[in-house]
């Protein structure tokens, strides 16, 4: 009689402790969710940069060259800086999964 009320405690026991972990699985997914988002943001933030800054230079720029030079500069750097964002989103998102095994 005296090992069923042990027997619940331990039951208790590993139900609190599961409760905690999946609040710490939901906490970090939310956080990871946060970030992805934040990146995103960041993206289309710092792409309207990079196009206003393209407008500028042809607009403001005279020698042909130097303009299409220039724009290629921000236009490369653009791709890198979007293709750099993607592989954090895409490790973010595998280390989720790993996480989440």
């Amino acid at each position: 009689m005296s090992n069923k009320p042990n027997n619940y405690l331990k039951e208790i026991s590993d139900i609190t402790n599961q409760v905690k972990k999946s609040d710490v699985i939901i906490n970090k997914n939310n956080q990871i969710k946060d970030l992805k988002e934040s990146l995103s943001e960041t993206l289309d933030s710092t792409n309207e940069i990079f196009k206003s800054l393209i407008k500028l230079i042809e607009s403001n720029i005279k020698d042909e060259d130097i303009r299409l030079e220039s724009s290629n500069i921000i236009k490369n750097s653009s791709l890198q800086f979007q293709k750099t964002l993607e592989e954090i989103q895409i490790k973010l998102s595998q280390q989720n999964v790993s996480e989440e095994e």
